[in-house]
């Protein structure tokens, strides 16, 4: 996009799927373009990422992310599913369900959290799991930023099915923004 230019992404309504049985990053839905006036809309998709491993894994496994600059972001009433399973190794694969990390400060900007079913499950027949969890991760990961308005309501963050088997920290929802009103 041209940076000066004001726009609306929106990527909502979709099924998808992806079965990953390698050690390589998976994504269900990234929104990869933005500038400072950006409104990026991410709603009602339905998201279920399956990574079964025979060994080791670091990759990232994320459900929705968005990592560009926005003036505002939406991501609401989404499902996401991460199913994973392991029987040989470490995974130690960050993993998250929703993923809206702005790749510029933009003062005023606002994002908006809110109604997602959020289910991560974790299954081994001889592996381990160290990586970090994140349910919601809202947050820049190299200095924390200014965010005019954070909203997170009515997120459900579950392990129906299964349980959480990672050593490695788990968080409901992270962020490390400084908001102006959240």
């Amino acid at each position: 996009p041209i940076p000066s230019v004001a726009y609306t992404n929106t990527i909502s309504d979709n099924i998808v799927t992806v079965t990953q049985t390698s050690a390589n990053a998976v994504t269900g839905i990234q929104q990869a373009f933005g500038n400072a006036t950006a409104t990026h809309v991410l709603n009602s998709n339905n998201v279920t990422l399956n990574q079964n491993l025979t060994g080791p894994s670091s990759s990232q496994v994320n459900g929705i992310i968005s990592q560009v600059a926005f003036l505002s972001v939406t991501a609401n009433s989404n499902a996401v599913t991460i199913n994973q399973s392991i029987s040989a190794g470490a995974n130690s694969s960050q993993t998250s369900c929703i993923n809206i990390l702005p790749g510029a400060v933009v003062a005023g900007s606002t994002q908006t959290i809110n109604s997602n079913i959020l289910n991560i499950k974790q299954n081994t027949t001889g592996g381990t799991y160290t990586g970090t969890i994140i349910y919601v991760w809202a947050n820049f990961a190299t200095n924390a930023i200014s965010v005019g308005t954070g909203n997170f309501n009515n997120n459900q963050m579950l392990c129906t099915g299964s349980n959480i088997r990672t050593s490695g920290a788990t968080f409901g929802i992270y962020h490390d923004f400084t908001y102006t009103t959240s």
